[in-house]
């Protein structure tokens, strides 16, 4: 895939000077997104489709498959997700926002028919619940389980 990408890299930036423009940086991202993107496994394409663009997604691949734990980004998207707030955003913009986070908390924690996988996952659920609801004093061990490999259960 490394080999892939330097080709459509170079493809893409074939032609491209110091005079153009943010749009033209935009159509080149764009273009590179969707050569990336196509050319993932199906299996992964819904776990991206909250990023925009190829930093992005590189970042959020890198995370996903670079071994560390996700419980420390589960634990954000799910504080995220049970305490959305508009604001002073508009209805359209804080639903898009709501919609972005609910993809990926569902990318974090898919849905699955294994009974073993639903009720780890929603161990993990009751103990990011139990974690959000304490106070700051406890962030140092709030922030301690979390980078754990293994949470422990509640």
């Amino acid at each position: 895939m490394e080999q892939n990408c330097s080709y459509l890299f170079t493809k893409c930036w074939e032609g491209f000077s110091s005079d153009d423009t943010k749009d033209q940086w935009l159509e080149i991202d764009a273009r590179l997104f969707l050569y990336i993107r196509n050319s993932i496994d199906t299996s992964v394409t819904s776990l991206i489709g909250h990023c925009e663009y190829v930093k992005e997604l590189m970042d959020y691949l890198e995370f996903l498959y670079s071994w560390q734990s996700n419980m420390s980004r589960i634990y954000n998207v799910c504080t995220s997700f049970n305490r959305g707030e508009q604001l002073d955003q508009s209805l359209i913009a804080y639903v898009m926002e709501f919609k972005k986070t609910y993809e990926e908390f569902n990318s974090l924690l898919p849905l699955s028919t294994d009974v073993r996988v639903m009720q780890t996952q929603r161990e993990q659920i009751d103990v990011l619940s139990f974690l959000t609801g304490l106070r700051p004093e406890f962030d140092a061990i709030r922030s301690q389980l979390l980078n754990e490999s293994d949470v422990p259960s509640l």
